[in-house]
């Protein structure tokens, strides 16, 4: 008997263990009335995005980060969620130094048991402004790390956790 539960102990644990930290989407947090994971649609994979002059068009490639949120079913409360506190930051793949950062001035309800998908806009004129700032010339493209951060806070706790989430890359030309 003890050794059936720990064999199915041991399945559940590797299952779970699996689960975790895959392309699509991060490993389970756990609040006090329920848990949290995200989705993410990366960045398109030969993504480029031309700069051209002051001021500059963002271009339409999105990627959308999906919070979930999932009650305990035990949970005598429901709480809400929120999401906040969204930012993107592009690293120069040859230039650790060299970082700018975006920051979404948008806080996202998510209602007990729900879903939320939050749009992100990749090479933005903002992005492409500051970079001609800092002497982009056309003739030498640069490339791009592209990462975002967001936190999930759960309403009724007021336990938050924060996320950073790889996006992919971007070449600026």
């Amino acid at each position: 008997m003890l050794r059936n539960l720990m064999s199915v102990l041991a399945f559940v644990s590797l299952f779970a263990v699996a689960g975790c930290g895959s392309n699509g989407g991060g490993s389970t947090t756990f609040f006090e009335d329920g848990s949290v994971t995200y989705s993410v649609t990366p960045i398109n994979a030969v993504f480029s995005s031309t700069v051209g002059t002051s001021p500059t068009s963002a271009d339409a490639n999105t990627v959308t980060i999906s919070p979930t949120n999932t009650p305990f079913t035990n949970s005598t409360r429901k709480s809400p969620y929120t999401v906040k506190n969204i930012s993107v930051k592009y690293t120069k793949m040859d230039d650790a130094n060299f970082v700018l950062t975006e920051t979404l001035n948008s806080t996202t309800p998510m209602a007990s048991g729900g879903t939320v998908a939050i749009p992100i806009t990749i090479a933005t004129y903002t992005i492409k402004d500051a970079i001609l700032t800092k002497g982009f010339s056309s003739s030498n493209p640069w490339n791009f790390y592209v990462n975002a951060s967001f936190t999930v806070s759960e309403d009724y706790s007021a336990k938050s956790y924060s996320y950073q989430v790889q996006l992919g890359t971007v070449q600026f030309k």
